[in-house]
């Protein structure tokens, strides 16, 4: 079996590589700091190189391309193979623009980093080099403030600037509730921080995650440089053979000579720091990932420490399918652990959630294609009802109109709506609409906003923080009809809604049905969806392997009470209807037409 059994991609875009924008900020200087005594270990500064894609066209092949442009280098020190960075270099590389400050002062082993902007509030960052902490009095805001997008990852940012027919909703302005101000401690993973002077040195792995990820750049040391490590950059299209950028990444010292003991317990130990912090599900009883696997998963646990890397592969490969499990975590297919390798992932790494999705997806796929054939229409009729069927919820971000969106349809789904409610009330006597989410695993949270304003006038998406428990609530008024107002004629409310969903109904088809049955914006039929409730976080190991895992922000729905609901277990039907007759579309509309 393949490896790239990731259910869903990203359930969003965030910020693409060619959006970084390294800023110099002003620092300002406090009290003079102390060296520890550790610090005697790092040895002399080194320089290093950021690699990006040449190119993002998979056509082409992948070539080295300074990041910046010309000779910009990142200073690093080094202790044994592992690279340490300072907090203001992860910060500078951090800054989306020039209009924030930063100052620093010292007291003692206490390093203070106050972040100024004239668009947020004053952020602050301590960190204790005594105590190897870095806190963050709102690491969510923080974020924004840095890397230029909304506290959720972009949701807003790509809803509202990318796709025109979406606007904030006047009437319901964006709720944001902070809660607990966030402390990770590096101590409990024998990670360190080291005060040297007036600079404050970590982990160049733990800046990454930190900093560097939460807006989409996935860096990985390889002896020498850092690169930009995506799945899709070690192959060539149509090709297990690797990339010239691969190859580049591979001949770095580290991977030529292979992990040392010290650099596997280094890798192993960053991963469970960012398991314990960044996977979505952290409250869910795996983490502490250590102790989760000392009690229950011994024999995998030293296998993930291993230098061997066919024991490692094997090792990630169940701790991410089989552990997590989740529907959205997952390793993906290059990486500088299998070299000129493709991962290929055991049937019996994969959990129960997994080949439950996994196998109902191919009996759906069987049934449909006996009925309708391999590739059916997107909209079919029959007496009183219209059926809707896509498997993706897609966005083109093109800036369309009225008259150019037809040329979007197969790549947009909204604009694939905005084309089915054109040709079903030209067909007259329609009165349901069924929404057919029975194949559908998933995909932009931005695109489920457009389609879910052809049902309500105010789309609200609600994410839940479980590290800082932060919540928020951002709503947005979707103009379905291009001609520029949003008001009651953007509203398919001539017609009564039913969506039809099935055990492989994950992500963001999830999501589009915990919305609709608790607003009550449609009937659900069919059977329980299949959960799946976080945006996903991109993320790599520190000796090179990209990974996706279920992030920080959980998509959730609002009760009565104003609590955000889990939506992971998915939605249960209104009706149950049976799965032999999904496709029979005499049957559905009689259903449906009974209701």
């Amino acid at each position: 079996m393949k490896k790239r059994q990731i259910i869903i991609p990203s359930l969003l875009s965030v910020l693409l590589l060619s959006g970084c924008n390294l800023s110099i900020f002003d620092i300002i200087k406090g009290s003079t700091g102390h060296k520890e005594a550790k610090a005697d270990d790092l040895s002399s500064i080194q320089m290093g190189y950021l690699y990006s894609f040449k190119s993002s066209d998979l056509r082409d092949d992948y070539l080295p391309n300074n990041l910046l442009g010309g000779e910009s280098k990142l200073s690093y020190r080094k202790i044994g193979d592992i690279p340490y960075i300072t907090i203001s270099d992860a910060m500078s590389l951090s800054l989306a623009d020039d209009t924030k400050s930063v100052s620093v002062s010292v007291s003692g082993d206490v390093y203070t980093y106050k972040v100024n902007s004239s668009l947020l509030t004053l952020n602050t960052i301590t960190v204790d080099s005594s105590n190897d902490t870095i806190s963050f009095s709102d690491y969510d805001k923080l974020l924004s403030l840095l890397t230029g997008v909304s506290e959720v990852n972009g949701v807003s940012t790509l809803a509202e600037e990318k796709n025109p027919y979406v606007s904030y909703d006047k009437e319901n302005p964006t709720e944001y509730v902070a809660m607990e101000s966030v402390v990770f401690n590096l101590k409990d993973y024998s990670l360190d921080v080291i005060a040297y002077d007036e600079e404050v040195y970590v982990p160049f792995a733990i800046a990454s995650e930190l900093f560097f990820e939460p807006m989409g750049l996935t860096f990985a040391y390889n002896g020498k440089d850092f690169y930009y490590v995506s799945a899709d950059g070690f192959a060539k299209a149509n090709s297990d053979s690797l990339s010239t950028y691969a190859e580049e990444f591979y001949s770095g010292p580290l991977h030529q000579k292979g992990k040392s003991s010290d650099y596997a317990e280094f890798n192993y130990n960053v991963l469970c720091f960012n398991i314990d912090y960044f996977y979505g599900f952290r409250d869910k009883g795996y983490c502490p990932i250590d102790t989760y696997l000392e009690e229950n998963e011994r024999l995998l646990r030293s296998s993930l420490k291993s230098r061997n890397n066919a024991i490692y592969q094997d090792a990630i490969n169940t701790l991410f399918y089989g552990v997590l499990g989740d529907g959205h975590t997952g390793v993906y297919d290059y990486s500088s652990v299998f070299g000129n390798g493709f991962n290929e992932v055991s049937s019996s790494s994969f959990s129960d959630r997994y080949v439950e999705i996994s196998q109902s997806g191919k009996e759906l796929e069987t049934l449909r294609e006996r009925k309708l054939g391999k590739n059916p229409e997107s909209l079919s009729f029959y007496d009183k009802t219209a059926i809707i069927r896509f498997d993706s919820f897609v966005s083109s971000y093109k800036n369309f109109t009225s008259n150019t969106i037809r040329n979007y349809v197969e790549s947009d789904s909204f604009a694939m709506f905005y084309s089915a409610f054109r040709q079903i009330r030209s067909h007259g006597n329609i009165e349901n609409v069924v929404i057919d989410l029975s194949l559908n695993g998933g995909g932009a949270v931005d695109a489920l906003i457009g389609i879910l304003g052809f049902l309500t006038n105010s789309v609200s998406i609600n994410l839940y923080d479980p590290l800082s428990e932060a919540k928020t609530s951002l709503y947005y008024a979707v103009d379905t009809n291009l001609d520029g107002e949003v008001n009651s004629s953007d509203l398919m409310s001539s017609y009564r809604f039913f969506l039809l969903t099935s055990t492989y109904s994950f992500s963001c088809a999830n999501l589009f049905s915990s919305i609709c049955k608790e607003g009550k914006l449609a009937t659900i039929i069919g059977e329980k969806s299949g959960g799946g409730a976080c945006v996903v976080h991109s993320s790599v190991t520190a000796d090179g392997m990209p990974f996706q895992m279920s992030g920080l922000s959980r998509l959730s729905v609002k009760g009565n009470d104003g609590s955000f609901l889990d939506i992971d277990d998915g939605v249960s039907p209104d009706y149950a209807f049976s799965r032999k007759s999904f496709y029979d579309e005499r049957t559905l509309a009689a259903f449906v037409e009974s209701k």
